[in-house]
């Protein structure tokens, strides 16, 4: 529902959800990313923050309370969640520590940006993330360098960027105009 901007809809069928099964940190998640999409970010920042309470590294609390932050523009709480996610990954976490030093938060996206394509080469990254982070550094041409590269490898995520906020700074370029006609939605 998402994907076709049904969003009304879409909040609806993730309250009933919930309302069937109220302790599944997966439906709720699910729903925090709903909320995101249908761009109430302060709500999904509180249900996603309850998801933390019982489950503190649930990937998909965390990958979607980092986007409620950055789309709230509270990028030291994006930040935060960013080094959360990489914590088990010294070279990614000195990368974005070392760019938020030198020039803030879209600095520290960027550099985690840079290893990430950097890995790549040797092991399978898919091109949807390294896309996105660019995206939320402000490196429009490299993010759509990368989300070509996603379309082109199918990655099931492309069909999101027809309704994800984090894209809306692209919306209007006539790359991402073309990918959004070839998906046909």
């Amino acid at each position: 529902l998402c994907i076709l901007n049904e969003h009304k809809q879409a909040l609806d069928a993730g309250q009933k959800a919930i309302h069937l099964d109220p302790y599944n940190n997966l439906t709720r998640g699910i729903y925090g990313m709903t909320l995101n999409f249908s761009r109430k970010y302060k709500q999904a920042v509180s249900i996603l923050n309850e998801i933390r309470e019982t489950d503190h590294y649930n990937g998909i609390a965390l990958s979607s309370l980092r986007t409620s932050y950055h789309l709230l523009g509270e990028w030291d709480k994006a930040f935060g969640i960013w080094k959360e996610c990489y914590r088990n990954d010294t070279i990614a976490l000195n990368a974005l520590e070392k760019g938020y030093e030198d020039g803030g938060y879209r600095q520290a996206l960027e550099n985690l940006a840079i290893v990430l394509e950097e890995r790549s080469r040797d092991t399978f990254i898919t091109p949807w993330r390294i896309g996105t982070i660019y995206t939320r550094a402000g490196k429009h041409e490299e993010a759509l360098d990368w989300l070509e590269k996603a379309f082109i490898a199918h990655d099931p995520n492309i069909p999101y960027l027809n309704t994800d906020p984090i894209f809306d700074d692209l919306r209007k370029d006539p790359r991402f105009i073309q990918m959004i006609k070839n998906l046909k939605l």
